[in-house]
């Protein structure tokens, strides 16, 4: 699965049209269309208590690296199955500007963004208390604003 992963770009189809009716799917799907057009976006992170928005971002097949921040090992662990999805420990984010935060420290220290990387970050806002709801595209580094 690695090797596909890693060799299978020139096969992938071209990501079509946004058909979804619901807000997350939609959310994901943009997320996934970004990543594609912009060739700055490193990687998508998203936080999900669920799993639910990582599984949206799986099913869109974007050509970055998806980051899941979830805190419950056993989402952690069933993500671990998902297509393109790292899932990653994270403490609960008291709003939203901490949870950017704490995605965006998660990922420089784990040496999977540099200061400065574009990232596409996804979530509901609140925090964990509503449907997938939020695209922000982040610089790793900066200022949560």
């Amino acid at each position: 699965a690695e090797v596909a992963e890693a060799r299978g770009g020139a096969f992938r189809a071209r990501l079509e049209p946004c058909h979804h009716r619901d807000g997350a799917s939609a959310v994901a799907h943009a997320a996934a269309r970004i990543a594609a057009d912009d060739p700055e976006v490193k990687a998508i992170a998203c936080y999900t208590r669920t799993g639910h928005t990582a599984t949206l971002l799986s099913g869109e097949r974007p050509s970055v690296p998806i980051y899941a921040f979830a805190p419950d090992a056993e989402v952690r662990r069933r993500l671990a199955l998902r297509w393109g999805v790292h899932a990653l420990p994270v403490a609960e984010p008291t709003d939203t500007d901490s949870m950017i935060a704490l995605m965006d420290e998660g990922l420089r220290a784990g040496g999977l963004a540099r200061a400065g990387d574009a990232l596409v970050m996804t979530a509901s806002s609140p925090a964990g208390r509503t449907q997938t709801n939020m695209l922000k595209v982040h610089h790793a580094g900066d200022a949560v604003r």
